[in-house]
């Protein structure tokens, strides 16, 4: 059990220290794991607002509100007035930033295929411990306080 414990947190530390470096992409824009993770989230659900938007990335609606305007500023989204009442604007990739979408799920690619390919040697079992053990791990990561 320590030898899972120590990988996680080393998990975790390197995810921290990736998180505050931008990366280059292919069109020439530099991005924030942020903006970049806010461009995932509206590329897999065109429409969406920013209210939608917060909630799936568990942040606060002002600090997607500000990711929202720098990636329009980028030209990377587009907003658009919702047909019903209400005011609230949906949130479109333009062409660049589905060039970027579509990028950074090609990087993704590679660590996801090797994940699938353990994934398919287990037993139901052993899926149903990993998604139990994960479960348990989104529950106390959501409920931590900073």
């Amino acid at each position: 059990m320590t030898d899972l414990l120590v990988k996680a947190y080393r998990l975790i530390n390197i995810y921290n220290s990736k998180s505050r470096t931008a990366h280059l992409y292919e069109c020439g824009v530099t991005l924030y794991p942020a903006q970049v993770h806010t461009l995932e989230v509206i590329g897999e659900n065109e429409g969406i607002t920013l209210t939608e938007t917060a909630a799936m990335l568990y942040v606060t609606k002002a600090a997607v509100s500000q990711c929202i305007k720098q990636l329009c500023g980028m030209g990377l989204i587009r907003r658009e007035d919702k047909k019903a009442v209400g005011g609230a604007q949906e949130l479109f990739l333009t062409g660049k930033g589905r060039s970027v979408f579509d990028e950074h799920h090609r990087r993704h690619s590679d660590m996801i295929k090797a994940i699938e390919d353990v994934w398919d040697t287990l037993s139901e079992d052993s899926r149903e411990g990993v998604r139990k053990m994960l479960s348990i791990t989104e529950e106390h990561i959501a409920g931590m306080e900073e």
